[in-house]
């Protein structure tokens, strides 16, 4: 079946598979001027008070960035770990498109951050959105 060729998957719509209540703090942040990369980064920041620490052994809470970075890197870039999971995206965005395909990632990446897979879908789509301009070589 093979895997899924993620520059052809484009960047636009990705923000429609972003729940509706999400979507709206997301596109404020857009109309600020944020890139994709900046409002991923204040979304996993912000998630949860301030005053808390994160559940789990996860570590703070600044981490999650960090740790979503390198998890979808690993997902998109071929890491042997994602490797079942990508062949299910391939099937998935056939079948299901853009919702489907951010459902199974930010579900894989979640479970390794320590988060919630709905805290991460707005990260997800957005990043999805950005390695379809750039390309996975350039991303």
């Amino acid at each position: 079946m093979g895997e899924i060729d993620w520059a052809s998957l484009g960047s636009e719509s990705w923000l429609e598979a972003i729940p509706t209540a999400q979507r709206g703090a997301v596109l404020t942040l857009i109309d600020a001027g944020k890139s994709e990369e900046e409002i991923a980064e204040i979304w996993l920041n912000r998630i949860g008070s301030e005053l808390n620490a994160g559940f789990g052994a996860g570590g703070s809470i600044s981490t999650y960035f960090s740790n979503f970075r390198d998890e979808i890197d690993a997902f998109v870039c071929g890491d042997a770990r994602y490797a079942k999971e990508r062949e299910q995206a391939k099937s998935i965005w056939e079948k299901q498109g853009r919702n489907g395909l951010v459902a199974l990632v930010a579900g894989c990446i979640a479970t390794n951050i320590g988060l919630a897979a709905v805290a991460v879908v707005p990260v997800v789509a957005l990043f999805l959105s950005l390695i379809g301009k750039m390309g996975t070589g350039a991303y």
